[in-house]
């Protein structure tokens, strides 16, 4: 029986020394999945760990702050000096309530370190005296003044002489300013809300009005179109089918600018007005057009009374037009055309 237990104790101390340490759960920078990870050691920088069985080393900045502080305090021996190193390492990571935890864990172990530790505690309260104020100053570019108030109030309280609590009670003085900003605010937001329903409202109004400018702008287009068509078929000689359509043409555009006319007490605002003088515009323009060459194609087929009433007609709309007031000359220098008269 002593031999068979001499040989079982070698065993369980090799299985011992064989199963891996638990390790610890970490994130490196830039990855969102933690893994377990046993450190070996930490030479300046450089940490090796094993990660399953590989081992592997890695700047310990590489890991995120908690993750870097966890491998630092499982390799930190529980002495005073050592404690405080990792105090500081902590502090310069921005985990105060880790740094303060090391802070008394060493002042515990030897109260003769209380200067150095009273110098990374002071840091500490001043780091965290700025993060207050960062996050008041935040509040009040908010217009957030309630958030902001109780924020100075606290920095105020627990880090009265930091340079942060200093500039903390300046700060105080803009809250009644910020109140009266977020007020503006709400009275500006308010009569937004007001202003788009006025404009809502009113384009409802002025929706008929709208459309029915749409409408004209439309007819123009297509006896624009229209004219083109027509034109192109009296020019291949088809004129009992081309004339017609041209002073269908003219018939047409005249009807829209009659019905722009008699409307105009419609026309309440500014844009419908430039839209109004810019259809008639466009419609004379059609007009012009079709006059001339509804002009044209009487005078080549030697009607010319018909012509030169048609083109006075254009004239009429548009008195500088160089088109038709030179076919009235040609007409006028032709000979035939006196005759016809």
């Amino acid at each position: 029986m002593r031999c068979v237990a001499h040989r079982i104790v070698p065993l369980l101390m090799l299985a011992a020394m064989c199963s891996p340490l638990a390790g610890i759960e970490v994130t490196l920078k830039g990855e969102e999945k933690p893994f377990n990870a046993e450190p070996v050691r930490l030479e300046r920088h450089d940490l090796t760990y094993r990660k399953g069985r590989k081992e592997e080393t890695r700047l310990i900045d590489d890991f995120k702050a908690e993750s870097a502080y966890a491998l630092k305090a499982a390799l930190t021996p529980r002495e005073a000096r050592a404690l405080l190193e990792l105090a500081r390492f902590a502090l310069h990571r921005g985990l105060l309530d880790q740094t303060r935890e090391q802070l008394d864990a060493a002042m515990r172990l030897d109260n003769t370190l209380a200067q150095r530790a009273g110098e990374i505690a002071e840091l500490c309260e001043q780091i965290e005296a700025q993060r207050l104020l960062e996050r008041a100053k935040s509040a009040l570019d908010d217009l957030d003044a309630e958030t902001a108030e109780k924020l100075l109030n606290r920095l105020g309280e627990s880090f009265p002489k930091t340079p942060a609590a200093i500039e903390g009670e300046i700060l105080r003085g803009t809250l009644s300013q910020v109140r009266l900003a977020k007020l503006a605010r709400r009275l500006e937001e308010q009569a937004r809300r007001a202003q788009a329903n006025a404009d809502a409202e009113a384009a409802k109004k002025r929706a008929a009005v709208d459309t029915w400018l749409t409408q004209l702008e439309g007819e123009v287009k297509e006896q624009e179109a229209e004219l083109t068509r027509a034109v192109a078929e009296a020019a291949q000689g088809k004129i009992t089918t081309g004339l017609p359509a041209i002073e269908n043409v003219t018939r047409a555009i005249k009807r829209i600018r009659e019905s722009l006319g008699q409307n105009e007490g419609l026309l309440r605002h500014d844009d419908q007005i430039e839209t109004a003088s810019r259809i008639d515009a466009a419609a004379i323009k059609v007009a012009v057009k079709a006059y001339w060459r509804w002009g044209f194609h009487l005078a080549e087929i030697r009607r010319f009374a018909m012509a030169r009433t048609v083109i006075r007609q254009g004239i009429e709309l548009d008195p500088e037009d160089r088109r038709l007031l030179e076919l009235l000359v040609d007409i006028d220098d032709t000979p035939a055309a006196s005759e016809d008269d």
